[in-house]
C-alpha cells in the first residue's frame, strides 16, 4: 500500500475502485479534545452520498455544525489528553490570535 504523508491508498483499476485511509498525528489535535465527528463524501453528480460518524440532519451537508460532534474517550488515544500543552504546531498557528 503506497503511503504519502500518512495517507494510504489502494486502487483495483479494474473494477474502477479505490479506498484510502488518513493516519493524523496527534500533535494535530489541541488538547483536552472531547468530542468528534468523521465524514465521508462518495460519488460524483446526482449519485454523491454523503456520510458521517454521528449523522448531521438536513437537506445538505455541513461539516461544521460543532453541536452534532459526539462524545469520545479519547483518552483511550492520547493519554495525557486533559494535560497536555499545545503542540509547536498549534502555538505557531495560534501566534497573533489573542
Amino acid at each position: 500500500m503506497p503511503q504519502l504523508n500518512g495517507l494510504f491508498v489502494t486502487a483495483d483499476y479494474d473494477k474502477q475502485t479505490w479506498k484510502g485511509s488518513a493516519w493524523i498525528p496527534l500533535e494535530y489535535f489541541p488538547p483536552g479534545v472531547s468530542k468528534f465527528n468523521a465524514y465521508a463524501i462518495h460519488g460524483v453528480g446526482d449519485d454523491r452520498r454523503y456520510e458521517a460518524l454521528f449523522p448531521v440532519p438536513g437537506d445538505f451537508p455541513d461539516f461544521h455544525r460543532l453541536h452534532h460532534f459526539q462524545p469520545i474517550d479519547f483518552n483511550r488515544l492520547r493519554a495525557d489528553n486533559e494535560s497536555a500543552e499545545f503542540s509547536d504546531l498549534w502555538k505557531t498557528a495560534m501566534k497573533g490570535k489573542d
